[in-house]
């Protein structure tokens, strides 16, 4: 009986030391669970910004390289010897529209050319006594043969108007034949020579007077620089808000100097699966300005103007909804999104005015979460 008894004793003693042990993982359970509660309605300090609507313009930004808008390769429209040039058509000569960039022997062809005026003036000469022209005719005809004698060949006066009977008998007399072999002798006696169609600088190793050229040699390349084009890529979300005529500010790293572009044209996003577009931007370059083709720019686009919506930075938005401080508590209002840019997103302005938007960035937000502002 004694042995029973002890035995009896020693479970009763085991028991408390497990309902004990029980006891204590559960205090200790509840007590993390107190400090993880404590941990999630802690007050958390917080900066604060009310939102105001108004017009909001969407910067859309990218980076590219300056590029000539054109370029030209200068050809010897013929065969010939060189006997002038402008600069010796070296690389990095600058030129300006209308510089006679190069000039061919022109002995032959200039002879040609005054052969042809003689003829026509002969021609015309004869005609005019032979039409029986009215006062007024007459005079035209005169003023006609008069400005042959001082013409070159770049300014040629046109024929007079002409009746029916008026042109058969210039025909007949050779006059129309003439005046269209002077034309031909003109245009090629200008063929000896290039000007320059746009101001620029020269691209070439250069070429030396006196020298044979063949018809279509290719001599220099002249590459506009008072023009310059940026090809810039842009997505498709923000290709909607843009639009030819744009104002385009471009920047160099390192450089407090602005070039003031706009956009030229839009290519469409042609391509399967691409998911950005090109946009072209001219831009004007002063006289002597270090802004060349080559130059890496940023470029802000001024986009599309909103009449009326709120601009928040991106990072603040979750999953569609604005965090904003409602009577120190943090609430998540769903917005709508109307655009964004490469540091904001415009949203509708839904939300009251006044509505203090939380610009703190917090890590997994809820609703309700206890907030003071920092400046409170």
């Amino acid at each position: 009986m004694t042995k029973r008894r002890r035995a009896l004793s020693a479970l009763s003693a085991a028991g408390v030391l497990l309902v004990g042990a029980a006891v204590m993982i559960l205090l200790t359970s509840f007590k993390a669970e107190a400090k993880r509660t404590e941990q999630v309605v802690e007050t958390r300090t917080v900066r604060t910004r009310t939102l105001q609507a108004g017009p909001q313009v969407l910067t859309i930004r990218s980076e590219g390289f300056l590029e000539a808008s054109r370029s030209l390769d200068i050809q010897s429209p013929v065969a010939g010897q060189v006997t002038t040039t402008l600069g010796g058509l070296k690389g990095g000569f600058p030129v300006r529209e209308g510089d006679r960039l190069l000039a061919l022997d022109d002995r032959r062809a200039g002879l040609a050319w005054e052969n042809s005026r003689t003829e026509t003036i002969r021609a015309a000469s004869a005609f005019i006594p032979a039409a029986g022209l009215d006062d007024d005719a007459r005079r035209a005809w005169n003023a006609y043969v008069s400005a042959l004698g001082g013409a070159e060949a770049r300014s040629l006066p046109s024929l007079p108007p002409m009746s029916d009977r008026e042109r058969l008998l210039a025909a007949t007399l050779g006059v129309v034949a003439a005046a269209h072999a002077m034309e031909s002798a003109a245009l090629d006696l200008l063929d000896h020579e290039v000007l320059a169609p746009f101001s620029g600088v020269l691209i070439g190793d250069g070429l030396t007077e006196g020298s044979w050229v063949a018809p279509g040699t290719t001599l220099a390349v002249l590459v506009e620089t008072g023009r310059l084009e940026l090809r810039l890529p842009v997505t498709g979300d923000d290709l909607r808000h843009l639009a030819e005529g744009d104002e385009v500010r471009l920047t160099r790293p390192g450089d407090d100097a602005v070039l003031v572009g706009s956009v030229d044209r839009i290519e469409p996003m042609l391509r399967s699966g691409s998911q950005t577009a090109r946009v072209h931007v001219s831009v004007r370059i002063p006289e002597d300005s270090e802004w060349i083709p080559g130059t890496y720019v940023s470029a802000s686009i001024r986009g599309q103007t909103i009449a009326s919506a709120y601009r928040v930075p991106r990072g603040l938005l979750s999953d569609g909804r604005l965090p904003v401080f409602d009577r120190g508590t943090l609430a998540l209002r769903p917005v709508t999104v109307l655009a964004q840019d490469a540091t904001d997103v415009l949203i509708a302005a839904d939300l009251p005015e006044g509505t203090e938007m939380v610009t703190t960035v917090l890590q997994n937000p809820i609703d309700g979460l206890p907030l003071t502002r920092e400046d409170a």
